[in-house]
């Protein structure tokens, strides 16, 4: 499955923490972009952090339900993709 360019970008150069507060600046500003909770969550789910991952994804499917379907497929949610919490998420819309 092809990776993200954004996606091996940060991981490949360690700029996991930077993407993390970039995303958070993104949200400060437009606390209903979509896009950057999912960010975000992908950014957690790389850094095999479960909890803030479901979270921001719970997040960014409140602004977009279509998310659920693209977090189904994606390589970035690999990490976290076997836990019940993201099965109970994707699974309950």
């Amino acid at each position: 499955m092809h990776t993200p360019d954004w996606e091996w970008s940060i991981k490949n150069q360690g700029k996991l923490e930077e993407a993390v507060a970039q995303f958070k600046k993104v949200i400060e500003i437009d606390p209903n972009f979509a896009l950057a909770h999912n960010n975000l969550a992908r950014v957690y789910s790389l850094k095999d952090n479960t909890a803030q991952a479901i979270e921001w994804l719970q997040k960014a499917i409140v602004f977009d339900v279509s998310l659920i379907d693209k977090s189904k497929m994606g390589s970035d949610f690999d990490n976290i993709r076997q836990s019940p919490e993201f099965q109970q998420l994707i699974n309950s819309q």
